[in-house]
């Protein structure tokens, strides 16, 4: 029983992980491109609006590297704990 529970939370985890880091890639993209046509347009990279969107779009890709990582790590730990409790029921 606690295997299958144990299963479940981390299979929600993943989920999580991998939810979290699409959703933040996509915000550091839009950041981008919208950072890109501001600073055309304006032709000023130093207007505050660019500089919010330059932070947004780091901070973004931070996220998404962070979460892929611990998604990485999630998996790792798993595998693990698998590879060790068949060592020990044989």
């Amino acid at each position: 029983m606690e295997h299958k529970t144990v299963t479940k939370e981390v299979e929600g985890t993943k989920r999580i992980l991998i939810f979290v880091a699409g959703i933040s890639g996509v915000a550091s993209l839009i950041a981008a491109i919208v950072r890109g046509i501001a600073g055309s347009q304006l032709h000023d990279y130093s207007n505050p609006v660019v500089a919010l969107l330059g932070v947004c779009m780091i901070l973004g890709i931070f996220v998404t590297l962070l979460a892929l990582n611990t998604r990485l790590q999630v998996a790792f730990d798993e595998a693990e704990e698998g590879t060790l409790a068949e060592e020990t029921e044989a």
